[in-house]
C-alpha cells in the first residue's frame, strides 16, 4: 500500500471519529444542555489528528 493510499484511509478513520464526537455532543446538549468536558477535549483531539493527516494527504498530493 502506498503512502497516498495509507493516509486516506488514516484521514477517512478520523473523519469518521469526529463525526461520531459530532453525534455524541449533539445527544449531550440534548440530554444535560451541555458537552462534557471529555466529549470536548476528545474531539478536539480527533480534529487535531484529522487536520494533521488533511495536511499530510494535501502534501502527499502535491
Amino acid at each position: 500500500m502506498s503512502d497516498y493510499e495509507q493516509a486516506a484511509r488514516d484521514l477517512k478513520a478520523a473523519t469518521d471519529e469526529v463525526r461520531r464526537f459530532a453525534e455524541t455532543s449533539t445527544t449531550e446538549l440534548r440530554n444535560l444542555g451541555k458537552v462534557t468536558e471529555e466529549t470536548r477535549a476528545s474531539a478536539d483531539k480527533a480534529l487535531a489528528e484529522m487536520n494533521g493527516l488533511s495536511s499530510r494527504l494535501t502534501d502527499l498530493e502535491q
